[in-house]
């Protein structure tokens, strides 16, 4: 198809996929309405031969729908029909007449990418959306004060139509200003706390994670640091923290025992979220371990301490942990004289999406699974591993 073809084609439908050169040369003068796409196609000769590689960069779009798209996209050629197949399926379920591949127009250029089609609507996987919160507290001594906000925050999360709601390590009761507390105040994952959290998520509808500590029946009396998630009145999952703080001057080993098992997923909103506390966001491989089960979200409940470069180093290790594993990180923290707040949700590819700063509250993100696989495909640095991650 020349130019004459593709200017008219830019005039009957709000789709168009051009050949490479084509925004460069005639670009200003496309007559595009408000919602169109444009896409140009560039494909290396012998790549074309070998099936290797293709290089689709998406020049021009102001459709919403089409933003996780935006950028340089680099696929191998198995993945790049699929992503092309699903930028139409979902273009064709916000009502666009049809999309129009435009076959390159370049002198001496090599094959084209092949026209694309459509999977029917029978065939059309539903992508998972989920919106999720971040409760940042200020727990203090009293337990059902404590219950109390989280609480709050819950209702207004389940207002912001969230489906998971993540709040900080230890929400359960403070033990900065009595760290014997942490002993006293454990309770079992039947007692009255967690039995409140399970009551909370059949009140709310939501999926709730919360830090708490948990008899751990040692011998010396130390007990688990826990998270647990609570949906529709069951304890659905349950971790202990593998990696205890025992850093800059604190020792948390005095009173918490590390659990010697495996990291945990559970779902929610039809993705896999992989639990993490505090910590553990210091050690990359318990990330890894959560992909290879699974994980697209991390939810992280943390009370990060303050101190010398300590809010720079929890905000770089979220992004980080969030871009090399190119999924997202939803962190919860306790925000007090002691701990930072700071709560924060990053997107597979780094972009942080909210940020709670230093006061109490809640926020709600959308998390898709589009905008992951899409991350995924343009980022396939999972798929280049050279090394597994092993227990110690």
């Amino acid at each position: 198809m020349g130019w004459t073809e593709a200017r008219a084609a830019a005039e009957r439908d709000p789709v168009v996929l051009l050949p490479v050169g084509t925004i460069e040369q005639h670009g200003p003068h496309l007559p595009l309405h408000e919602d169109s796409v444009v896409a140009e196609y560039v494909a290396d000769a012998v790549a074309q031969q070998t099936g290797a590689l293709l290089a689709p960069t998406m020049m021009y779009g102001h459709s919403p729908i089409f933003r996780g798209y935006a950028g340089t996209i680099n696929l191998w050629h198995e993945t790049l029909t699929a992503v092309l197949v699903d930028i139409c399926d979902e273009l064709v379920r916000h009502g666009f007449r049809r999309i129009v591949v435009v076959n390159s127009a370049r002198p001496n250029a090599p094959r084209s990418p092949a026209p694309v089609t459509t999977r029917s609507p029978a065939t059309t996987r539903k992508e998972a959306e989920m919106r999720v919160a971040v409760a940042q507290t200020a727990t203090g001594a009293d337990k059902s004060a404590n219950l109390a906000e989280i609480a709050g925050f819950a209702a207004r999360a389940a207002e912001g139509s969230a489906e998971l709601l993540i709040c900080p390590e230890a929400a359960m009761v403070t033990f900065e200003d009595d760290r014997a507390r942490i002993r006293t105040e454990a309770e079992p994952l039947d007692g009255p706390f967690a039995t409140s959290i399970r009551e909370l998520s059949t009140e709310t509808g939501l999926t709730i994670v919360v830090g708490m500590h948990e008899p751990a029946g040692s011998s010396d009396g130390r007990v688990y640091n826990t998270s647990i998630v609570a949906s529709r009145g069951e304890l659905i999952a349950h971790y202990r923290k593998l990696h205890l703080y025992d850093a800059f001057a604190m020792r948390e080993s005095e009173h918490i025992i590390a659990a010697d098992a495996d990291p945990v997923t559970f779902r929610c909103g039809g993705l896999t979220v992989g639990l993490i506390i505090c910590y553990d966001l210091r050690f990359p491989e318990i990330f890894r371990d959560l992909v290879d089960r699974g994980a697209q979200l991390f939810a992280v409940s943390a009370a990060w301490v303050r101190g010398s470069l300590k809010e720079d180093h929890w905000t770089t290790l979220l992004r980080a942990r969030a871009v090399e594993n190119t999924c997202y990180v939803a962190a919860a923290g306790q925000v007090n004289p002691k701990n930072i707040g700071r709560s924060a949700v990053f997107d597979p590819l780094g972009l942080q999406l909210t940020d709670l700063g230093e006061q109490p509250g809640v926020a709600v993100v959308e998390v898709t699974e589009q905008r992951l696989e899409h991350a995924r495909a343009v980022l396939p640095s999972l798929a280049h591993r050279r090394y597994a991650v092993s227990r110690k």
